[in-house]
């Protein structure tokens, strides 16, 4: 909503900005106020005795908060967001308008195509600034500095038009105050809005502002979406006036429209102007080649624009038929496009696309989420939970939707779903959360749409080079008039001389022969198998100066390989294992085999390429009920069992497993567990899977080998990949029903340690190669993984990103505890543990012992450390970047924060992923190189058909070629035009002029085929030989063709030769000796920064003044071991995360009555965790099952687990409805949905329910 800043930053000084700290500090935005000490020590001296205020105050707030700066007085839309921008209403003013009319008669249309060209100017000349309710226009200006120009709609909630009249004055504009509605409706069933990227904004009278049209992703509790009975048709039809179409449309632009822009274009209009010109000068042949040249520009650009729409359209457009609920039972197909947030809709068994972002309210999903994160790997979407049917009693606050949080319950837009299971015959159904371009798919084309412009320097600087030639050419103009008008010249004459002069100056030519560098990039960058959707950014890739690169699939091979197991017996590590499958009977064989997200699809396994290699190296096999069989009433869990059971005599230990419920791996959690039943067994299991780190925190001190962090260093160090495994058996007591509600904090603690998986994720050999020619050519290289830190530490010094002499400092933070405002710092040596320095943000004992040398250092750490630096002290951040070398656990939306914090210290950032998890950095990157063709990439400027990071340098050379071209290019037409001019100034002096073929040899033979062409030597021979023949021995035809006049003597003809030779010389000589020579470039140099200090990148300061301060980072004597560092960290919880554990364990759960857990089970409700992926199977629907099979699935069906007292026991109804379902699939869905609407009762537990699942 828009915001009104009112913070008084005006007369900020450093003084001020501590005084603010401090409010900032009671306000809890920082914890400590030593921290406010440390932001100022990050000033140099300079900056300290000249303060700067307004910069000083924008780079303090900045770092900070984090946030868009917001000046006071002023309005904004996203405040505080990345899409901040600034607003301002206006309202037509009728004499302002007839004024503006009487300048576009005047100027000849000029000013009206200077309108054009700046609409919010015309806004301003043409209107007045009133408030936003008022308003007819607003102009909006973005954190880029873009303007944009939108009109106020203001329609009925029935999609009817509203005219405003307005009283009638002309020069007052008083009469607006008060408009009159041409509608007899109300002004509460008004609606007004704008539509600026293809969001819509819409007024609203609470806040007395514009926000942005939100769905229901946000301000909604996750009960609402399960009460969801779906639309009316009236009501969906009201929505859709509000909402739009639910389609992401790519509009093709009409080549008419396209033509009027490229026309329009300030270049077009300039070359229009300079080729009326020639004709009018009888300058013919050059102003014919000009406009063939342009005409195909024109149509080339033409068609690669419309070319790039009609492929993004047909990528991105699509549209369905969909089943949506009327409510109850009803159902209605209806067109994608009139989808509408509150939709219910029902996802297909087949699988579908989706089209709209849904919530997932039952049944779950198996989804391919390769469009979003560029993994292809398929993702359970489970069951929203809904705390209401899982409440025990306690009064927490119910949660909100949150996409980030529930995203494992969130079937997004542009996903594809594989297939669903569902309860019988209920279907599976989702509410929708968002259409159209509000969804994740829409947010995606909007950045492809709408890009980030890049501040490249030099297009800023060749524009004020143009608008110099502009102000040399103006000079020129007066120079030329008043010569001729002494010289009494034709008026005609004296006009077209001067307007001659001015494109003469400014060459016409130099858009387009700058143009053709980068085209030439662009076409041998696609022969390398390297592709480009924004060619205007190749030149910005030759100023890259630091590259961050994903670890797996990147540096790394994509594919794991087994290298062994470490498994623990009486809390000591056992040796290593080669081969899994020779593990004995046990719990971490059995976790291996059923801890996992694998299902079967088109009889092949598919699933995480982790899980695949641990579960292949089990060699168990995974049974999972068919197409056919995917109903939760018939309760069919997945089954893995080994293929032989020469080890497994007795079932019990570990032959057939029932996986009846599992938890999906979360990033965030680090983690992943599953529940099983093993056949005959009395109760559930739990098994977890995850980093050791976390499966440690987790599991008894006891079980725990007290070697571990040593035994993980060793592994880790030598760059393998290690997963931890731990078990739990749940109590007896805990059916099935109350199974399906636990929470899985309640049970993912006090596990049981079992081991180590150890995988090998082997280094590419084009990685080591690559980074040494990166490092080489004096670029950065940066680590940004999700990974071990350790591993993470291997592979940056197996691949030369960190040299061999180099130090690596290890930095952990550790957040403020209960009770205390104090964050605590570690530096440790990572490579070797012999120094630490240990650093309490505390107002007291700062004493700090120094024993070592400040020798070259890089900084490692982890996102959890990320995390903390950055909400409680940012100002730290630019001095770990700069020197940051390894990144490990990084989430995505860290890896685009680091990305955004080395540009904030003045790097040109690349950033080369395999598109898992790593699309918001290729987007923040100014150079994005995406190693994925999926979808999910599409926003990457780059993408590279070869999967290695060879393509890193291609591009940086391509990038420096072209930056260099265009450099030699751009000078070579500058300083051509300026010779020209010069030469034509003198020529007017004498009263003569080049005639037009000798103009025609000089623009055209001369200077165009040399900006255009890559033929040196060709281009040599006709600038020099040919130049000195038409002078010299030139044949009378060709003298006269040209009208050139011969040397009257061989004496002038030598002369002008050896003038020729003493310019060449003398031009050699200064670019050679004086240009060129280092000595006196870097004492330019310096010059230039004694000058000019602000010419410095922010990194290079920062890196000054960490060499230049041995002190930092401090280093004591003290001895540690590097293993301590990670078990202390692992220990440190934060108070806001114990916080949040939740506060109904177990033990509570169990102690709920029976009658309430039939409810649950009925009602088909889960709690506030992820709903399981398969159940139970009921006893009439395990006949064609091998044996094993269908015994466990009958006696997992047994009355004895849905309650171990008093158990409550089905009807044949619901059996024998599954049962036939085969046959008469007709009859099962009239029942199902009569079914549906019976109230579920139960009397008693010893009662027969009767009910549908």
């Amino acid at each position: 909503m828009p915001v009104k800043s009112g913070l008084p930053w005006s007369g900020f000084t450093h003084n001020h900005a501590l005084n603010r700290l401090s409010l900032f500090y009671k306000k809890d935005r920082i914890s400590s106020p030593c921290e406010a000490i440390e932001l100022h020590s990050l000033l140099t001296a300079d900056q300290r005795q000249h303060p700067g205020p307004e910069s000083n105050r924008r780079q303090l707030r900045a770092a900070i908060t984090r946030v868009p700066n917001m000046v006071a007085g002023k309005t904004y839309v996203n405040p505080g967001e990345e899409e901040q921008m600034e607003i301002i209403g206006y309202r037509l003013s009728h004499w302002r308008k007839y004024l503006t009319w009487l300048g576009y008669l005047l100027t000849c249309g000029g000013l009206r195509l200077f309108f054009y060209w700046l609409p919010h100017l015309q806004v301003w000349a043409q209107c007045y600034s009133c408030g936003l309710a008022r308003a007819e226009k607003v102009v909006l200006q973005d954190q880029q500095n873009t303007y944009h120009v939108a009109k106020v709609h203001t329609i009925t909630r029935d999609g009817t038009g509203v005219k405003l009249k307005r009283p009638k004055n002309f020069f007052t504009n008083k009469h607006a105050r008060h408009d009159v509605i041409d509608n007899p409706e109300s002004d509460e069933n008004l609606i007004q809005f704008f539509i600026v990227k293809k969001l819509k904004y819409i007024w609203d009278p609470e806040t007395n502002g514009y926000i942005p049209l939100r769905g229901l992703d946000k301000g909604h509790k996750l009960s609402y979406f399960h009460t969801a009975i779906g639309l009316s048709e009236k009501d969906q039809r009201k929505r859709r006036v509000l909402y739009g179409a639910n389609c992401i449309e790519v509009h093709v632009t009409s080549i008419a429209t396209l033509l009027y822009k490229q026309v329009l274009s300030p270049f077009t209009i300039f070359q229009i102007f300079s080729m009326c010109v020639w004709y009018l000068d009888d300058y013919y042949i050059y102003a014919t080649c000009i406009v063939i040249v342009t005409t195909l520009s024109i149509i080339l650009t033409i068609y690669q624009t419309r070319l790039f729409e009609r492929t993004l359209r047909q990528k991105i457009s699509k549209n369905t038929v969909v089943s949506v609920c009327r409510g109850g039972t009803e159902y209605e197909e209806v067109s994608s496009d009139d989808l509408v947030p509150g939709d219910v809709i029902e996802i297909p068994r087949q699988g579908c696309d989706m089209l709209c972002d849904a919530v997932l309210i039952t049944g779950t999903c198996i989804v391919n989420e390769s469009m979003l994160t560029g993994e292809s790997v398929p993702v359970t979407k489970t069951t929203l939970p809904n705390p209401v049917a899982a409440s025990t009693g306690h009064s927490d606050s119910e949660p909100d939707l949150d996409l980030k949080h529930h995203s494992r319950h969130v079937l997004f837009c542009g996903t594809h779903v594989i297939q669903t299971r569902f309860y019988g015959n209920q279907k599976v159904k989702a509410v929708v959360l968002r259409t159209g371009y509000s969804t994740s798919k829409g947010e995606l084309v909007r950045s492809i749409l709408f890009p980030k412009p890049a501040d490249f320097k030099f297009d800023r600087h060749s524009y004020y080079f143009v608008a110099f030639l502009l102000f040399v050419a103006i000079f020129g103009f007066v120079y030329t008039v008043v010569l001729m008008v002494r010289d009494e010249e034709k008026p005609e004459d004296i006009i077209l001389r001067s307007l001659d002069l001015i494109t003469i100056a400014v060459p016409p030519a130099l858009p387009a022969a700058l143009a053709v560098c980068v085209v030439f990039s662009q076409r041998r960058l696609k022969a390398e198998g390297v592709f480009c959707i924004s060619p205007r950014g190749i030149n910005v890739c030759g100023t890259i100066d630091a590259v961050c690169f994903d670890k797996t699939g990147t540096l790394t091979e994509d594919g794991l390989n087994m290298h062994g197991v470490v498994s623990v017996q009486k809390s000591r590590f056992e040796p290593l294992l080669k081969e899994a499958s020779r593990l004995s009977p046990g719990p971490l064989m059995t976790s291996m085999a059923a801890c996992h997200s694998l299902t079967i699809i088109e009889e092949k396994l598919v699933g995480d390429p982790l899980d695949l290699i641990m579960f292949e190296a089990t060699d168990w096999e995974l049974l999972e009920p068919g197409p056919d069989e995917n109903r939760f009433d018939m309760m069919m869990p997945t089954v893995v069992r080994p293929k032989s059971n020469t080890l497994y005599k007795n079932a019990l230990d570990g032959g057939d497993v029932g996986i009846v419920r599992q938890f999906p791996f979360s990033s965030s959690l680090q983690r992943m567990s599953v529940i099983t039943r093993r056949l005959g067994a009395d109760n559930f299991d739990l098994f977890v899977k995850g980093s050791p780190e976390m499966i440690a925190s987790l599991s008894k001190k006891e079980s725990i080998p007290f070697d571990f962090h040593q035994e993980l260093q060793k592994f880790t160090q030598r760059g393998f990949r290690v997963i931890a495994l731990a078990w739990k058996p749940l109590p007896s007591k805990l059916n099935y029903v109350k199974m399906q509600r636990i929470n899985r904090d309640q049970v993912e603690r006090d596990l049981t340690f079992l081991g180590l998986l150890v995988m090998e994720n082997r280094l590419k050999w084009q990685s080591a190669p690559v980074i040494r020619q990166l490092l080489e050519a004096d670029i950065r290289t940066v680590m940004v993984t999700g990974d071990n830190m350790l591993t993470a530490l291997s592979v940056a010094r197996e691949c030369c990103m960190v040299d061999r002499t180099d130090r690596i400092i290890l930095v952990q933070a550790y957040p403020p505890q209960a009770g205390q405002s104090q964050v605590a710092m570690e530096f440790v040596y990572a490579d070797d543990a012999n120094t630490k320095v240990e650093e309490v943000f505390s107002m007291e004992n700062r004493t700090i012992q120094i024993d070592e040398d400040n020798q070259r250092f890089h900084f490692a750490l982890t996102g959890k450390t990320w995390a903390i630096i950055r909400q409680h002290c940012p100002e730290l951040l630019s001095k770990l970047v700069v020197r940051g070398a390894i990144f490990a656990r990084m989430g995505p939306e860290q890896k685009a924060q680091l990305v955004e914090v080395l540009q904030d210290v003045g790097y040109y950032v690349g950033m080369c992923g395999d598109g898992a998890n790593d699309c918001g950095a290729l987007k923040t990157a100014h150079m994005g190189i995406s190693l994925s063709e999926a979808e999910a990439s599409v926003a990457s400027p780059f993408t590279s058909k070869t999967p290695n990071i060879e393509c890193v340098p291609r591009v940086v050379k391509e990038g420096r070629a072209a930056l260099t071209t265009t450099f030699g290019v751009f000078k070579y037409i500058a300083c051509y035009s300026l010779t020209q001019f010069v030469s034509v100034l003198i020529l007017y002096w004498v009263g003569c002029n080049l005639t037009d073929p000798e103009f025609l040899y000089i623009d055209f033979f001369l200077i165009t085929s040399f900006s255009i062409t890559y033929w040196l030597v060709l281009n040599l021979v006709i600038a020099i030989g040919a130049t000195l023949w038409i002078n010299i021995y030139p044949t009378d035809g060709f003298a006269d063709l040209i009208e050139i006049k011969q040397f009257p003597s061989m004496g002038y003809k030598l002369l002008f030769i050896g003038v020729a030779c003493i310019n060449f010389l003398l031009s050699f000589i200064l670019e050679k000796f004086v240009i060129d020579n280092e000595v006196l470039r870097d004492k330019m140099r310096s010059c230039l920064k004694d000058c000019l200090p602000l010419q410095d990148q922010a990194y290079a300061k920062i890196e000054s003044e960490i060499e230049q301060d041995p002190t930092w980072p401090p280093v004591s004597n003290k001895k540690v071991d590097l293993a301590e560092i990670f078990q202390k960290q692992e220990s440190v919880v934060p108070v806001e995360v114990d916080m949040e554990r939740s506060k109904v364990t177990l033990e509570d759960l169990l102690e709920h009555s029976d009658h309430e857990d039939g409810v649950a089970l009925l009602s088909g409700k889960g709690d506030d965790s992820e709903q399981s992926d398969s159940c139970l199977v009921s006893s009439q629907a395990v006949s064609d099952l091998p044996p094993t099979y269908a015994a466990l699935s009958a006696d997992a069906a047994s009355p004895s687990l849905l309650s171990s007292q008093q158990p409550a026991t089905f009807s044949s109804t619901a059996s024998s409805s599954s049962s036939s379902s085969s046959a008469s699939s007709s009859t099962q869905q009239n029942s199902s949905s009569k079914t549906d609407e019976t109230a579920e009762t139960i009397s008693s537990p010893q009662e027969t329910v009767t009910t549908s699942l």
